[in-house]
C-alpha cells in the first residue's frame, strides 16, 4: 500500500481510538438518543474511506522537460531520475501534491510542490525565469484506451507552441478496442516512445499500460524488447506481456533476443507452466 493511501488509512484509525470512549454514562441509559460524537465519528471515518478507495483507484503521471544543459536530477518525492535529455517521465504517481526538485551538475536550480490531478497526465516546464510551471493536464486514457501521442506534440519542442484555431490538421485515428491487436501506426508510436525512454523500469511500465487495452504480436513484443540493454529486464517484460498476446504459439522465437542461454531456457519454462495453467 502506498504512503498516501496508508496515511488515509491511519487517520482513520486514530480518529476511532480516540472519539470511541466518549460516550457520556448518562447517554448509555438511553439507547434511543443519537451520540452526536459517534455521529461525527462515522461521518468523517465514511468521508476519509471514500476519499482512500477513489484514491485507490486513481492513474496519475508527471512529464517534466528541464531545457537546461548538463547532467539533470529530478526528484519527485521519493522517486529519481537523472539523464542528459530534457525528459523527465513519472508514472503511477503517489501522492497528489509532490515535491519536485531540480539539480543542474548536483547544484539545485528548482524547488517546488506540484498540484496534480487523479487520472491526468500533468505538464510541466522549467524556466530560469519562471521555475517550474504546469504546463497542462491532459486524460491519460481516453474512450477506456492509453493515450499514447498526445504528449508528444505538448513537450520537447511543442510547449510553446499551441495549434492554431482554424487548422486542418488531421484528427487522431481512434484507438483499437481490447480485444484488437495493435495497428501498425499505434505501434509505430508505441516504438518511438518506449525507444525515448531512457530507464527500463519505464519502458516495461509504459508497454504494461498499452497493452492493458491492445493485444500485441510477438514479432511487435520482439521489436520492442530489442531496446532493452538487460536480459533480465527483457525476461521480465516478455513475462508480463504474454496474457496480451494474441498469437502465444509464435511465443518462443522471441528466445533470439536473450543473450545468455540461461535466460532462454527461464523463458521456456515460463512457457511451459503457462500453457499446463
Amino acid at each position: 500500500m502506498c504512503s498516501g493511501r496508508l496515511t488515509i488509512w491511519k487517520s482513520c484509525c486514530n480518529i476511532f481510538n480516540t472519539q470511541k470512549f466518549l460516550v457520556h454514562p448518562s447517554q448509555h441509559a438511553d439507547t434511543h438518543k443519537t451520540n452526536p460524537n459517534m455521529r461525527t465519528l462515522f461521518l468523517t471515518i465514511a468521508a476519509m474511506l471514500q476519499s482512500f478507495f477513489a484514491f485507490s483507484q486513481s492513474t496519475t503521471e508527471l512529464f517534466i522537460e528541464i531545457p537546461e544543459q548538463g547532467k539533470i536530477t529530478v526528484y519527485l518525492d521519493e522517486e529519481i531520475i537523472t539523464s542528459s535529455k530534457n525528459l523527465f517521465r513519472f508514472y503511477d504517481v503517489q501522492h497528489l501534491n509532490p515535491m519536485v526538485i531540480v539539480m543542474q551538475n548536483n547544484k539545485q536550480i528548482a524547488k517546488s510542490k506540484i498540484e496534480i490531478r487523479a487520472n491526468q497526465r500533468t505538464f510541466v516546464t522549467y524556466s530560469k525565469r519562471s521555475g517550474l510551471q504546469i504546463v497542462k493536464s491532459l486524460p491519460i486514457f481516453k474512450n477506456n484506451n492509453y493515450a499514447l501521442d498526445d504528449w508528444d506534440g505538448v513537450i520537447g519542442g511543442g510547449i510553446n507552441r499551441p495549434e492554431k484555431p482554424g487548422s486542418d490538421r488531421p484528427s487522431r485515428p481512434s484507438r483499437p478496442s481490447g480485444n484488437d491487436v495493435m495497428s501498425d501506426q499505434s505501434f509505430n508510436e508505441l516504438y518511438d516512445i518506449v525507444k525515448k525512454e531512457a530507464f527500463e523500469d519505464g519502458k516495461i511500465k509504459i508497454i504494461n499500460a498499452v497493452i492493458a487495452t491492445n493485444l500485441i504480436t510477438t514479432t511487435q513484443l520482439t521489436s520492442l524488447l530489442k531496446q532493452f540493454s538487460f536480459d533480465e529486464k527483457r525476461l521480465t517484460a516478455a513475462k508480463i506481456a504474454y496474457p496480451r498476446i494474441a498469437d502465444k504459439q509464435n511465443f518462443f522465437k522471441m528466445a533470439e533476443i536473450f543473450d545468455f542461454p540461461s535466460n532462454r531456457d527461464k523463458l521456456f519454462e515460463f512457457i511451459k507452466s503457462a500453457a499446463i495453467q
